[in-house]
């Protein structure tokens, strides 16, 4: 199985799909239809310095890394690594996402006088 195919099905309930298949590298852009998760890079090599890309899987690394680059968090691991990769996502979804529409919903119930 391929693994773009792969993190599509393994993150389905996501919505992932693939925007662009580089036709002078081997890299792989997938994007989810909520763009506050970010963007997931497939590639082996380094990408172009404009580009932010929260989520890289990497062929050329060996050990999994982050590093803080203009306001942005970027997580990149080893190809060996994509199903921590694949838990990280999973769990930025739950906290960043979910975590902040429950924490809103709440405070709205609260302004209006309904206690749950």
């Amino acid at each position: 199985m391929k693994i773009e195919t792969y993190i599509l099905e393994q993150l389905a309930y996501l919505s992932p799909y693939i925007y662009h298949k580089a036709t002078s590298t081997n890299s792989i852009y997938i994007k989810f239809l909520d763009e506050r998760i970010g963007s997931i890079r497939i590639g082996d090599h380094n990408g172009i310095g404009k580009y932010r890309y929260r989520w890289n899987l990497r062929r050329d690394l060996k050990e999994e890394k982050i590093e803080y680059d203009r306001g942005v968090v970027r997580h990149y691991y080893p190809f060996e690594q994509k199903d921590l990769m694949i838990e990280a996502i999973k769990k930025y979804h739950k906290i960043n996402i979910l975590g902040k529409i429950n924490e809103t919903r709440k405070s709205n119930h609260l302004s209006l006088g309904v206690f749950t």
